[in-house]
């Protein structure tokens, strides 16, 4: 029960970061995915990025560094992941899911597509559950049986 919190309570942390990357993905062992992520927040630095003909349109870059959390994801095993450029995924009403950067999905087109496409089932691995790391530049779609073991591999400390 106490690992399922600390679960639950690191999602809710990843969710109120205002950004977070993806700053690493790989498969340490075979059929076990290891994802980072990093917080980012907007450079207070001076300058602008693009600035506007009138001065308006200022911008600042959006950046990770030491005061950010860093975080790994452990899937013991997976059915299936996917890494999306970020200009191409598309949302859909008719999904279903809870969590901001961090989802939890019980409606799916990507639940759907594994249903169809692979041997996956309630069977065989068992009730599988379709998770989204939604990333700036990336969206890191699991499929997988087993729920991620979430550690903070660095704890920012606010400048």
């Amino acid at each position: 029960m106490t690992s399922i919190l600390l679960l639950m309570n690191l999602i809710e942390q990843i969710n109120q970061h205002r950004y977070i990357y993806l700053t690493e993905i790989g498969e340490p062992s075979v059929n076990t995915l290891r994802i980072e992520i990093e917080e980012a927040t907007v450079d207070g630095g001076a300058g602008a990025v693009n600035p506007g003909t009138d001065g308006a349109n200022y911008g600042r870059p959006i950046i990770s560094d030491e005061t950010c959390n860093l975080y790994e994801v452990m899937f013991e095993s997976y059915v299936a992941y996917a890494v999306l450029n970020e200009c191409y995924a598309s949302g859909d009403e008719s999904e279903e899911f809870t969590g901001r950067h961090f989802r939890v999905y019980s409606k799916s087109n990507f639940l759907d597509y594994i249903r169809a496409a692979t041997l996956a089932s309630e069977d065989y691995p068992g009730k599988f559950t379709h998770y989204e790391i939604n990333c700036l530049d990336h969206v890191v779609e699991i499929i997988s049986v087993d729920e991620p073991k979430i550690r903070i591999l660095r704890c920012g400390v606010a400048a």
